[in-house]
C-alpha cells in the first residue's frame, strides 16, 4: 500500500468511525488500520535502508536513525529493521499486513521461522501458520514456530542441552 492510498484509507476509516454504533466495531475497526500503518511503516523504513537517508542525517545506522528521530526504544526500531526483509521475501503474509489482519509481533514470528527454520519447512508450513495468525495473538505464532523448529531440527536442542551442562 502507498502512502496516499494509506491516507485515503485513513479518511474513510475516519467517516466509518462516525457511523459505527458500538465501541467495539470501531476499535476492531482501528486496530486493523493501525496494524496497516505499521506495514507501510516498514515499507518506509525498508526504503530509507535501502538509500541510506539516514546517514544523510548524520546517523551510523538506520535502528540509531529511528531511536533518534522517532524517539523509538530499541526493541520497537528493531523490530521495524527486522520486518523489511520477512516482508519482501513472504508476500502472502505481506498481503495480510498491508491489511491490517496481522500485526508486526505476527510479522516478527514470521521473520523468526524465516531465520531458523530450514526454508523448505518454513514454505510447506505457511498456509497453516498464516490461517493461525488471522486467528491468534502472536504468542500463539511464536509457540508454534518454536514447535515447529523443534520438529524440524530436533539436534539443535541436544546441542543446546549439551552446552548448558
Amino acid at each position: 500500500m502507498s502512502s496516499t492510498a494509506l491516507a485515503a484509507r485513513l479518511e474513510a476509516v475516519a467517516a466509518e468511525l462516525r457511523a459505527y454504533p458500538t465501541s467495539t466495531d470501531a476499535l476492531r475497526l482501528l486496530q486493523g488500520l493501525s496494524n496497516a500503518i505499521d506495514a507501510e511503516k516498514v515499507a518506509l523504513v525498508a526504503e530509507i535502508d535501502e538509500h541510506r537517508d539516514f546517514e544523510a542525517e548524520g546517523c551510523s545506522s538506520l535502528k540509531n536513525w529511528l531511536r533518534d528521530q522517532l524517539h523509538l526504544d530499541g526493541r520497537q526500531a528493531g523490530q521495524l529493521v527486522r520486518s523489511g526483509p520477512t516482508l519482501r521475501d513472504m508476500p502472502d503474509l505481506e498481503s495480510l499486513a498491508v491489511e491490517g489482519a496481522v500485526s508486526l509481533d505476527h510479522v516478527d514470528a514470521f521473520g523468526y521461522a524465516a531465520r531458523h527454520i530450514d526454508p523448505m519447512v518454513v514454505e510447506h508450513s505457511m498456509d497453516w501458520m498464516l490461517r493461525l495468525a488471522e486467528q491468534a495473538e502472536p504468542v500463539q505464532i511464536r509457540k508454534a514456530v518454536k514447535k515447529l523448529r523443534a520438529t524440524a531440527h530436533p539436534d539443535d536442542l541436544d546441542e543446546a542441552w549439551i552446552k548448558g551442562m
